[in-house]
């Protein structure tokens, strides 16, 4: 594994380009560092999964390994044979989270499911349309969006309620798809859709547009990214925009390519897939890092890697799944020392 330094100004901005510019000049920067090969993970191929669908990569907080597959949801451990969790119920997990000990999934597009132990899974709501995100408030509110709209229920409720309400269109070729949910560390809950950011203050009762400065050709938000100090990165088609006051203002990033699939933020260091390989950055203002897993893998396991379909990362663990025609499999990865990259940033 190795990361990458500056490989292609490409994918700067013209600020970017100024600011290493100018580290260079003051001799902060020195050509020698601009690009270095640092180890980062040690990749492991995990078995039994060449070929096979997947849905979903989660690691939780013991460090277990989550694989979703259409087959259903696996406890993939380092050593022993892995185990499918009550495959009727978690075929085709995707969206795992782990929330105040309690573990939450979406599966087989239709249905949310929990489970108070991460092995033992139980069907929460089975709707008749298309689920595509969803977020447990800190009240306890679950929210759900849907083709339709969003879905909401305390958890002193036994009904669901329904606001039906359109962002751009209801058609086939235009659905209308709530593409991610988070809420804030201030209490907004915000919807990434294909017509921009939408955001609710009373925990999804009432919705408001706030994307209005994102050209209507770039408005397609697909991830955001809550960071640990209550900064909200959402995602668009070109740029990444950020708000450090829950929503009421933005300044804009530039990304290394388009569309991010997913974004974690692990000890303070936003990690990005992006143009089917990894990306990072230590602050919303610095430049991306390209950590370059496609090269890893095609250099060490000798096969020709089309793109990295998903990612996790907790703590020194790593698992990615790529995907070309022919085969697909799973990585696990171990940290060497990353450190180093941020080190050589910060001088």
């Amino acid at each position: 594994m190795v990361i990458t330094i500056g490989d292609d100004m490409r994918y700067l901005s013209l600020t970017a380009v100024t600011l290493l510019l100018v580290l260079c000049s003051c001799g902060l920067f020195k050509g020698e560092d601009k690009k270095e090969s640092i180890p980062s993970f040690e990749l492991t191929e995990r078995p039994h999964y060449s070929n096979r669908p997947i849905t979903e990569l989660y690691i939780d907080s013991n460090g277990a390994n989550y694989i979703g597959t259409y087959e259903g949801l696996v406890i993939d451990p380092l050593e022993g044979d892995l185990f499918y969790l009550d495959r009727d119920i978690t075929s085709k997990s995707a969206r795992i989270r782990e929330v105040d000990g309690v573990y939450y999934a979406r599966a087989d597009d239709k249905s949310l499911i929990s489970s108070t132990d991460g092995k033992d899974w139980t069907e929460i709501v089975r709707l008749g349309e298309s689920i595509y995100d969803y977020v447990i408030l800190k009240s306890g509110r679950i929210v759900i969006g849907s083709y339709q709209g969003v879905y909401y229920k305390d958890p002193e409720a036994t009904e669901w309620t329904k606001k039906e309400f359109f962002f751009a269109g209801n058609s086939i070729a235009n659905p209308n798809r709530i593409k991610h949910l988070i809420e804030s560390k201030d209490g907004g809950v915000f919807a990434g859709t294909h017509h921009g950011i939408y955001r609710s203050l009373d925990e999804g009762e009432n919705w408001e547009r706030i994307s209005g400065f994102i050209p209507n050709e770039l408005d397609d938000v697909s991830q955001f990214l809550l960071k640990e100090n209550g900064d909200i990165l959402a995602y668009a088609t070109k740029y990444a925009y950020v708000s450090e006051d829950n929503g009421e203002t933005w300044f804009t990033s530039t990304l290394p390519s388009k569309g991010v699939f997913k974004a974690i933020e692990d000890n303070g260091i936003e990690y990005i897939l992006i143009g089917g390989d990894i990306w990072a950055r230590k602050t919303s203002r610095d430049v991306y890092v390209h950590l370059e897993i496609v090269d890893e893998l095609i250099d060490k396991f000798d096969i020709t890697v089309s793109t990295i379909n998903n990612f996790y990362i907790r703590g020194e663990k790593l698992l990615v799944y790529y995907s070309s025609e022919y085969p697909t499999n799973v990585y696990s990865g171990i940290r060497v020392d990353e450190s180093e990259i941020w080190d050589k940033l910060n001088k």
